[in-house]
């Protein structure tokens, strides 16, 4: 059979790879607040897992435009994983240290700019973070939808 890219697959590939290379900016310094009270070894050797896991995600979402069906089943995997992530660890730590991190964050940042007050900047970064866990999670929800279906599978 012939291989043929559906608009679902380029969508898809294309988006794991721009996710992956967004999420692999956040440094180490801001990583490990969420991560507290953890020692910081294990909150490094965490931070570096999730690196490699961004690279992964890099990896796979090439893969997929190339319709290998290995990088089909590895973005399925990133996908659970990140389901996991907000289901299991997000609660015991990372919802957790979030209203201290936005706190420190919304200071800095009002501290810069003095003709926006700290509840605007405060609010706009609790709104932020939301929609982009809204957004990480549905994708990570669809994608395992999407790449599981029988219509799909056949093209890899």
């Amino acid at each position: 059979m012939d291989k043929k890219r559906s608009v679902g697959i380029i969508i898809f590939g294309i988006l794991l790879i721009l996710g992956a290379l967004i999420q692999s900016m956040v440094k180490f310094s801001d990583y490990k607040q969420f991560f507290q009270p953890l020692p910081e070894k294990i909150i490094l050797i965490h931070y570096f897992l999730i690196k490699a896991l961004l690279i992964l995600g890099i990896i796979s979402g090439i893969g997929i435009l190339c319709l290998k069906d290995f990088f089909r089943k590895i973005a399925i995997f990133l996908g659970f994983y990140t389901v996991f992530n907000y289901v299991v660890e997000g609660p015991f730590f990372i919802f957790r240290n979030v209203t201290k991190y936005i706190q420190q964050l919304s200071l800095n940042m009002s501290a810069q700019t003095k003709s926006v007050s700290l509840s605007f900047i405060s609010s706009f970064l609790w709104n932020y973070t939301i929609i982009c866990w809204i957004i990480d999670f549905a994708f990570a929800i669809c994608l395992i939808y999407f790449f599981t279906r029988p219509g799909v599978k056949e093209r890899f």
